[in-house]
């Protein structure tokens, strides 16, 4: 956490390029408790997730578990398989912000 003069506070998330043309898109979702988001799958758009209430586990193949709680970031990297589920006890909010190529189309917003 960083914070400057004028007494706000701030800290770094992932951080990616995106080449001129690309598409980007923002959702929010929720995930009831115990619930995964659906079986492993592939995406051709990488997706940053912020967590708003609640907690949530990224699985990305081959990768262990990531956990991730409120005001937390995650990253789902564009064709890996993966999933996302609710490890908790109550309901998780969270935004997923999608980036794809121009020529491709995003996968279900949910």
């Amino acid at each position: 956490m960083t914070h400057n003069p004028a007494g706000a506070a701030g800290r770094a998330i992932p951080a990616a390029t995106i080449p001129p043309g690309d598409l980007s898109a923002l959702h929010f979702s929720t995930l009831e408790p115990g619930k995964a988001f659906g079986p492993i799958h592939k995406n051709p758009n990488h997706e940053f997730r912020m967590i708003h209430i609640g907690k949530l586990e990224l699985l990305v193949e081959g990768q262990p578990p990531q956990p991730a709680e409120a005001g937390d970031v995650v990253f789902a990297p564009a064709n890996q398989m993966y999933t996302v589920r609710n490890p908790g006890d109550v309901a998780t909010t969270y935004f997923t912000v999608l980036i794809s190529r121009q020529s491709r189309k995003f996968s279900p917003l949910i």
